[in-house]
């Protein structure tokens, strides 16, 4: 009987844990329920900022039912922005050079620090200079153009001019000229700017470096290369590790010794700035790279 009471408390004691708990869940899910009508009638509490890094379209509301135009899709810079290029700089005009130099040839190059001079002081043997280094009479070699170099001395800008060729058409070696003084520029004088190639005439740079190279032809008239005599420049010789007596056969693969492979082996080496030179000494062909 004491059992059966217990049992009876004991089933009434949880009907009403379950009542309580069951009214707690119902209180907790209606208030749950308020708060997000609440939330959904006031809307957000505050505006979200907005980064102004971030790009931002704006509608465009016009007559053609929002099409874009491509000056409105070119401000948006899909692709980014491109580097703004640097303007070229070009050395400006210069007044002659009082030095006693001589300008003998010239290597131009898409790259500027490539070009290269072969300047001499007057009386002595030439040599190769590239920008930036240093000149008989304390000045710098600046800039190398189409007929012409930039040299700055004392903090000046002077220009020294291609020499002008003593000879023209095949040049023999055999009986060098006497060295003669060079003629000042006159401006009048000057061909117009159209009349003069990028690079200068390669018929008179051919004709000007085989004579103060001091080559004379193999055979005249024949593709058999250049024999390199006795009055060549001997520092210019040894920057490329020739000498007097050596036989220049080709540069970069066109044989020299007529004026049609000598042109395109002059035009080829100043384009690219370097040459590959093959080289016979007595018996002996080896190949020369320039620069080294």
């Amino acid at each position: 009987m004491v059992l059966a009471l217990k049992q009876i408390q004991i089933d009434r004691l949880a009907r009403i844990v379950r009542w309580l708990l069951a009214v707690v869940l119902v209180i907790w899910l209606a208030r749950v329920l308020a708060d997000s009508v609440l939330l959904w009638m006031a809307g957000p509490q505050q505006t979200p900022t907005v980064d102004p890094s971030m790009l931002r379209l704006t509608a465009i509301n016009n007559e053609q039912g929002g099409a874009l135009s491509p000056a409105e899709i070119e401000r948006w810079k899909l692709f980014g922005i491109p580097p703004e290029q640097a303007p070229e700089q070009r050395a400006v005009d210069a007044p002659e050079t009082r030095l006693r130099l001589e300008l003998l040839g010239l290597f131009q190059n898409s790259t500027a620090e490539m070009a290269r001079a072969i300047i001499a002081e007057q009386g002595k043997d030439a040599e190769l200079f590239r920008p930036g280094d240093k000149v008989p009479g304390n000045a710098e070699l600046v800039e190398v153009l189409g007929d012409r170099v930039i040299l700055r001395r004392q903090g000046q800008l002077e220009t020294l001019r291609l020499k002008e060729p003593e000879l023209s058409g095949t040049v023999s070696a055999s009986a060098p000229p006497p060295r003669r003084r060079s003629q000042p520029v006159v401006q009048e004088s000057q061909p117009e700017p159209a009349q003069l190639l990028p690079d200068g005439d390669p018929a008179q740079q051919r004709a000007m470096i085989i004579q103060q190279l001091a080559l004379e032809p193999v055979t005249e008239g024949a593709a058999e290369g250049y024999r390199i005599t006795a009055g060549a420049p001997a520092a210019m010789l040894s920057s490329v590790g020739l000498r007097p007596g050596d036989q220049i056969l080709s540069v970069n693969g066109h044989p020299l010794g007529e004026e049609q492979g000598d042109i395109s082996a002059l035009q080829e080496a100043m384009a690219s700035g370097s040459a590959s030179i093959e080289v016979q000494r007595g018996s002996r062909r080896f190949t020369v790279n320039y620069p080294p």
